[in-house]
């Protein structure tokens, strides 16, 4: 009787020695994190050859980080001495901010395009109705439309996806985050009173 309560009090107590994560083999879940990390490459120690990997975070310990990368598709492991930044994704947000940046990037990129299918079509009805269109007034009205739809649809999106939102975390608080081992309270106290009673 007295061997079973030393076992079940050792095991409690290994439970609470440490955080149970993914090993190294273990594929993506549901449940895993998007982290993005800023390492330096092995004997690279120099700011301007600090890359940045972002995946799927697959397993930390206190020496080595491994994510799965989504461009890559390949699993990379990073030492934890290496790393100069690391980042969890956090959601996407909508604000002015995020709303006024899609703005911007919507109107060049419509500006853009708006040239271009402006002049292509000057170029192509002008050939097919025999006539010599004005290449630079068509992509000038082109670009101006462009913009302006451009404006209007990357302000939506910035407002309702928003931008992806990076929380800076230490290694440390990371594997808090992923600790499996939630023992409450109540339940440690009993395994350890049973065994000073025994």
């Amino acid at each position: 009787m007295i061997r079973g309560r030393n076992a079940a009090l050792a095991a409690t107590l290994l439970l609470l020695s440490g955080c149970v994560v993914a090993g190294p083999r273990t594929a993506p879940g549901p449940q895993t994190l998007r982290v993005r990390v800023t390492a330096y490459p092995p004997n690279q120690l120099w700011a301007g050859f600090a890359t940045q990997h972002e995946g799927t975070l697959i397993f930390v310990d206190s020496d080595t980080l491994s994510l799965y990368s989504d461009g890559r598709h390949a699993y990379t492991a990073i030492p934890v001495a290496s790393i100069t930044k690391l980042e969890v994704y956090r959601g996407q947000k909508g604000s002015v901010g995020s709303a006024a940046k899609g703005a911007g990037v919507g109107a060049a990129a419509g500006a853009l395009l708006g040239a271009i299918a402006g002049a292509t079509s000057a170029a192509i009805f002008g050939g097919l109705f025999d006539y010599d269109p004005d290449i630079g007034e068509a992509a000038t009205e082109g670009a101006v439309v462009g913009a302006v739809d451009g404006a209007i649809t990357g302000a939506y999106l910035g407002a309702t996806v928003g931008e992806a939102i990076w929380q800076e975390v230490t290694v440390h608080q990371l594997r808090q985050e992923l600790c499996r081992c939630r023992i409450p309270p109540a339940v440690i106290t009993t395994s350890v009173t049973q065994v000073n009673s025994g």
